[in-house]
C-alpha cells in the first residue's frame, strides 16, 4: 500500500509546541472553598473530584470547556459524602461512592452527571456492614470494578448493566476473604487487584474469566498494597514492605515488567505510589517526611529522573512556581502527561493549610505524531510517516501486530489530529 494519497487529503496542520502549565481550580471562587481533584480520564482532558461544603461533600466533574460542574447527590440527605475515584477514557462517565454516616454505596455518574447507586453483595459478616465503592472502570465506562461486602467477606466486584455486581472471591483458599479491584482492561477484560492471602498477607493479582484470581509475582516483597492502576489497567502503583516490621517504599508494576521498586526522595523513609501512566514509566504518590512542607509531600519518578520532590520538580525542571502551594498529586492520565491532586496554601511556610484547591499540572509531553522532533506537527510529518509506512519501517507499525495496513494510518492520523 502507497500513502501518496495523504499528501493531498487536506488535514489541519498547526503548532503542537506549548508549555507546561499549572492550573488552581476554583481556587478563588467563594461556591468551592476546598475542593480535591482524585482522579483523571484518560485523554487527560476531564477531572474529577470533590469539593468539601457546609455540609457535606459534593462531587465534580471539571474540564476545561465546562469548568467545575458539580454531579448529582445520591440522596437528599445534606451530609452525603460524594466522592469519585476514576473515570471513562473520554470523562463521560464517572464512577466512586456515595456514603450517609461513613457507609459508602458505589455510585456511577454519567455524562449528564445523572447519579446511579450499584448496591452490595449483602453484609461482611466480620464487620456486620453493608458497603461497596467502585474504583476503576474501563475505556467505555459499561464494566465497573471495586469492593463490595458480602456474605463471604470483603470481596473485589466486577459489574455489567447485564450483570449487576458479581463478586470475584479473593486469594485466601476459603472465605472470608479481603480483596479489591483497582483496574479494567478494556482489551481483555482482565481485572487487577489487591487481595489476603491465606497468611493475611496483601498480594497483587490479576483476574480473568478463564482464569479465576491468580497471584502476581512479588519481587522479594513481604507485602504490597495498591492504591491505583493505570487507566489501561496495564500497570498498579503502590506501596510495599520487605517485612512486617519494615516501612514501606512505593513501588510500580507493569505487565510487561512485573514489580519494580521506586527509590525513595532524599531526606525520607517511607513512601506510596499514588498515580501511575499506562506504560509504567511515570509515577507520581506521596512520601514522608518532607523537606518542603509540614508532614507529608509529593514526588515524581521516571526511571531516567529518579524520585524528586513534587513541588521542587515543577520548579527546576519545569520552570513552574507553585508559590504557597504545596502540591500533592492523586492520579495521572493514561500518557503520564497530565497529572492532578490538591494543592493546600502554606502562605509563608506557615504549619497550617489555610485553603485547599484542586490542581491540574501539564507537562506538556511532545505529541507522538511530531516524528521529525522538531516541537510542532505538520506537513513535514505527514511525509515522514509516509516515507516510514512505504519503507515497511517498523516504526510505522503503530498497532504493533506486525502488518502494516489500514489500521495504522488510522492510528497516525489520530495521533495526529490530537495534537493539531
Amino acid at each position: 500500500m502507497c500513502l501518496g494519497f495523504l499528501l493531498g487529503s487536506g488535514l489541519y496542520v498547526g503548532d503542537a509546541s506549548a508549555q507546561p502549565s499549572l492550573l488552581i481550580v476554583s481556587q478563588d471562587g467563594e461556591d468551592t472553598p476546598h475542593s480535591y481533584a482524585t482522579s483523571i480520564s484518560g485523554d487527560g482532558r476531564t477531572v474529577a473530584g470533590f469539593v468539601i461544603g457546609s455540609p457535606g461533600i459534593r462531587a465534580f466533574r471539571w474540564d476545561a470547556d465546562s469548568g467545575l460542574v458539580l454531579l448529582e447527590p445520591a440522596t437528599q440527605d445534606s451530609n452525603e459524602q460524594g466522592t469519585p475515584f476514576a473515570l471513562s477514557a473520554d470523562g463521560s462517565v464517572v464512577v466512586g461512592f456515595s456514603a450517609i454516616a461513613g457507609f459508602p454505596s458505589a455510585v456511577m455518574w454519567d455524562d449528564l452527571g445523572a447519579v446511579a447507586e450499584l448496591g452490595t453483595l449483602g453484609i461482611d459478616p466480620d464487620s456486620n456492614l453493608d458497603y461497596s465503592s467502585v474504583y476503576a472502570c474501563d475505556a467505555t465506562g459499561t464494566v465497573l470494578v471495586g469492593i463490595t461486602s458480602s456474605p463471604d467477606g470483603q470481596e473485589a466486584f466486577r459489574w455489567t448493566e447485564g450483570t449487576g455486581l458479581v463478586g470475584l472471591g479473593g486469594l485466601a483458599s476459603t472465605a472470608p476473604y479481603r480483596s479489591e479491584a483497582v483496574g479494567i482492561s478494556t482489551e481483555t477484560g482482565a481485572i487487577l487487584g489487591e487481595s489476603l492471602d491465606d497468611d493475611s498477607k496483601s498480594r497483587l493479582f490479576r483476574w480473568t474469566e478463564i482464569d479465576g484470581m491468580v497471584e502476581l509475582e512479588r519481587a522479594g516483597f513481604d507485602e504490597l498494597s495498591v492504591n491505583d492502576a493505570s487507566p489501561g489497567a496495564t500497570a498498579m502503583t503502590g506501596g510495599a514492605r520487605t517485612g512486617p516490621d519494615e516501612r514501606p517504599v512505593a513501588f510500580v508494576w507493569h505487565e510487561d515488567a512485573g514489580v519494580t521498586d521506586i527509590p525513595l526522595p532524599p531526606e525520607s523513609n517511607t513512601a506510596f505510589g499514588f498515580g501511575v501512566s499506562d506504560d509504567g514509566a511515570s509515577v507520581v504518590g506521596r512520601y514522608e517526611p518532607a523537606p518542603t512542607a509540614p508532614g507529608t509531600s509529593g514526588f515524581f519518578w521516571t526511571p531516567t529522573l529518579g524520585t524528586v520532590d513534587f513541588n521542587d520538580y515543577c520548579v527546576s525542571t519545569l520552570g513552574i512556581d507553585p508559590g504557597d502551594w504545596i502540591l500533592y498529586p492523586e492520579d495521572m492520565d493514561a500518557s503520564g502527561g497530565v497529572i492532578v491532586g490538591a494543592a493546600r496554601l502554606h502562605p509563608n511556610g506557615s504549619q497550617f493549610a489555610l485553603a485547599e484547591a484542586a490542581f491540574v499540572l501539564d507537562l506538556d509531553l511532545p505529541c507522538p505524531a511530531d516524528l521529525t522532533g522538531e516541537g510542532d506537527v505538520n506537513f513535514f510529518d505527514l511525509v515522514e510517516f509516509i516515507t516510514r509506512f512505504n519503507a515497511n519501517d517498523p516504526r510505522a507499525d503503530l498497532d504493533t501486530n506486525g502488518v502494516l495496513n489500514f489500521f495504522d494510518i488510522a492510528a497516525y492520523l489520530g495521533l495526529f489530529s490530537d495534537c493539531v
